[in-house]
């Protein structure tokens, strides 16, 4: 009983990995809405650098816990409508697309 509570415990607090392709596909989703290229692949990030994110770098945003956050009002707007969410304006160049 002991070795299945330890194998349920590792495979809930294992970190969460979302299926790249569809991280893709959003994003494509998301760069199509603002005129952007589609990318063949997400970049590359560096861990515990949330400037380097691959979605921040992937839609020229800044990636946090509340959403991806932009200057622009209407590219966040853009990004909110391809992903049937709201957008929260924080301040006159902060416009959060919430998650």
């Amino acid at each position: 009983m002991n070795k299945l509570i330890e194998a349920i415990t590792a495979f809930l607090v294992r970190p969460f990995r979302p299926d790249p392709t569809i991280v893709l596909h959003e994003v494509n989703s998301a760069r199509s809405s603002m005129g952007l290229p589609e990318l063949a692949t997400l970049p590359a990030g560096s861990k515990g650098n949330a400037k380097d994110c691959p979605l921040a770098v992937a839609l020229g945003g800044f990636v946090g816990v509340d959403g991806i956050c932009f200057e622009s009002p209407s590219m966040a707007d853009r990004v909110a409508r391809v992903r049937w969410t709201g957008v929260r304006h924080m301040s006159a160049s902060r416009h959060v697309v919430t998650s």
